[in-house]
């Protein structure tokens, strides 16, 4: 579409399930208005990923006028095509035991191809269950994260996200600090199980947290569920669209790795300034 329909753009990329999402506002048109609805798709991004649009707002506040028409700009929301189905409600259960994470995948509707792929112990997903939870809680036990690289979704263990090399350096003043040992010990809980003869098996128990009773589970994935990428600081930085999560970035002297990157392009279309930069909230491991 012609550049000076868009006013602003939002490309979002997580270690999640869903990997990327796109939000962009246009100014409305007849043409517009007929293609920007629920289920059509978009293209954007420096590797022309595909996003599927799930979700279409009109707002009042600012208005185009075509002859005796006005149309009002639209807001869309959009997911990564490839793996938009899993974030929707099942209406039939998914199960599978000793399946890989890919296999996990095409069975709840994602068409994605899984680099360094695992297998899962046991994944279900009943009828009304949305399966990237599922799959979240998967990627926990087994201590490790997705994220999109150039048009595929890579798995690696936490541990391995910050073996990467580094992306990028910038000072310590760059990067806004949050820091608050409170929180996380009220949000990340350690847990247990029972073994076959009833005994206590304990994960990961050092720090004192909330205590989470998890079935079945062996100790190796007990320490795991208590792993978790904390956000330790926030990035404002010139647009840097190579850089997304699961990229390493250093600041100061200490690596972080990219939980979240936005990429954020103002048009000035609307009459606001026009604005380029990428955002990033660094986290490290914990647990």
């Amino acid at each position: 579409m012609p550049g000076d329909m868009v006013i602003s753009a939002v490309l979002r990329t997580d270690l999640s399930p869903v990997p990327a999402s796109l939000e962009v506002t246009l100014r409305g048109s007849e043409e517009i208005d007929k293609q920007a609805v629920e289920g059509n798709f978009l293209i954007a991004g420096s590797y022309n990923y595909e996003f599927q649009i799930i979700k279409v707002e009109k707002s009042n506040d600012v208005a185009g006028a075509q002859g005796k028409d006005v149309y009002p700009p639209l807001s869309i929301t959009a997911l990564y095509r490839p793996c938009h189905k899993i974030s929707f409600r099942r209406s039939s259960a998914v199960i599978k035991e000793g399946a890989t994470l890919g296999e996990v995948y095409g069975a709840c509707g994602a068409s994605v191809r899984i680099e360094s792929d695992f297998s899962i112990k046991k994944f279900s997903c009943f009828i009304g269950g949305v399966p990237s939870y599922h799959i979240a809680v998967s990627l926990q036990e087994e201590g490790g994260a997705v994220f999109l690289d150039k048009g595929s979704v890579r798995f690696l263990r936490l541990e391995d996200l910050f073996k990467q090399k580094s992306s990028i350096t910038i000072s310590e003043d760059a990067a806004q600090e949050i820091a608050s040992g409170f929180l996380e010990r009220h949000e990340i809980p350690f847990f247990y199980s029972l073994d076959e003869q009833g005994k206590f098996v304990f994960g990961n128990k050092s720090k004192v947290r909330a205590a989470q009773y998890q079935p079945r589970t062996d100790s190796r994935l007990l320490r795991n569920l208590s792993k978790a990428i904390v956000t330790r600081k926030i990035a404002r930085l010139d647009f840097s669209p190579s850089i997304n999560a699961g990229s390493i970035i250093t600041v100061g002297k200490n690596d972080y790795v990219v939980i979240t990157a936005a990429h954020a392009f103002i048009s000035g279309t609307d009459g606001e300034g026009v604005d380029t930069y990428s955002k990033f909230w660094l986290g490290t491991l914990e647990g």
